[in-house]
């Protein structure tokens, strides 16, 4: 019986069926990738799930530590015309007065003590300022003036727009002042720092619009290692003060202002001019300033 003869490459014919087949295939699976793929087949199923083992959420460390701060320094002690400030700047080494570095990689509450004598508060106490000797800078370059002044401009637009996602928006209030502020001595109590008197006059008209006292409680400095900006939260009060003689002129600014209020927060864009003729652009946002009528 003869033996079959054992090709070392298919037929001709063989192979052109293979290549077509193969071909066919790969044409079937290019051409489904590229359909869309329809949602109605695609069936999820719903998960109820607990915030987590304990069924709460758990709170933020940094928030909690800000609230408690603020708790602690407004409540509690009964203060009367309270202000509660944020600046944005850049948190400071005296020693290379350049901005501080740690070996932290997420936003950090720092301990509230100031340089200033009249601040000695260490509550929250995460880096000891007495060793660590830094200060806060709250000033920004003309180009980053001009850059968060684009934005709020964006913000407030969009806010006008009476719809969101089928919600309606709150709208933003926008404001321009241009106003001088003057600083006296206190001729009925000592030449404090803290007891200044600021009267507050209209630029254009001279009109005065407030004098007042006011007088620093307390700072939270939060280092944050990924922005360019640190940012100090600040507790005052400002306390009205009747006419009376005002003491030596100590100092004089001049403030061109742009003002954004939402709700309960007013975010204030400044260009400041000392006597000193230096030129000094800020972001301050404004919590809020509670009267003594509202603190019941």
């Amino acid at each position: 019986m003869c033996k079959k003869r054992r090709l070392k490459t298919p037929p001709i014919y063989v192979m052109d069926a293979c290549n077509m087949s193969t071909q066919n295939s790969l044409n079937t699976v290019n051409q489904s990738f590229l359909k869309p793929i329809s949602n109605t087949h695609i069936l999820m199923p719903k998960l109820t799930l607990e915030p987590s083992f304990l069924n709460y959420v758990p709170y933020d460390e940094l928030t909690r530590v800000i609230s408690d701060f603020i708790f602690h320094k407004c409540v509690l002690e009964s203060l009367k015309y309270i202000e509660i400030e944020v600046k944005i700047g850049q948190i400071v080494d005296l020693m290379t007065r350049e901005r501080l570095r740690l070996p932290v990689l997420t936003e950090t509450s720092m301990n509230v003590c100031s340089f200033l004598k009249d601040i000695v508060d260490c509550g929250y106490l995460v880096i000891d300022n007495n060793e660590l000797k830094i200060k806060f800078e709250s000033n920004m370059t003309e180009s980053q003036h001009k850059y968060f002044n684009r934005f709020l401009n964006s913000s407030f637009e969009k806010s006008q727009t009476k719809i969101k996602d089928g919600r309606p928006r709150t709208p933003m209030k926008y404001k321009h002042t241009k106003e001088i502020d003057r600083f006296y001595s206190n001729v009925s109590l000592n030449h404090d720092f803290q007891n200044r008197i600021r009267v507050t006059t209209e630029k254009k008209t001279g009109q005065v619009i407030s004098r007042l006292i006011k007088t620093r409680v307390a700072s939270l400095n939060i280092f944050s290692p990924k922005t360019l900006f640190d940012w100090r939260i600040s507790i005052n009060t400002e306390t009205p003060v009747e006419s009376q003689p005002l003491g030596v002129l100590i100092m004089e600014r001049d403030k061109d202002r742009l003002s954004y209020v939402h709700q309960c927060c007013q975010i204030d864009l400044t260009q400041v001019v000392s006597e000193v003729f230096s030129l000094i652009y800020t972001f301050k946002s404004n919590i809020f300033r509670m009267a003594p009528k509202h603190m019941n």
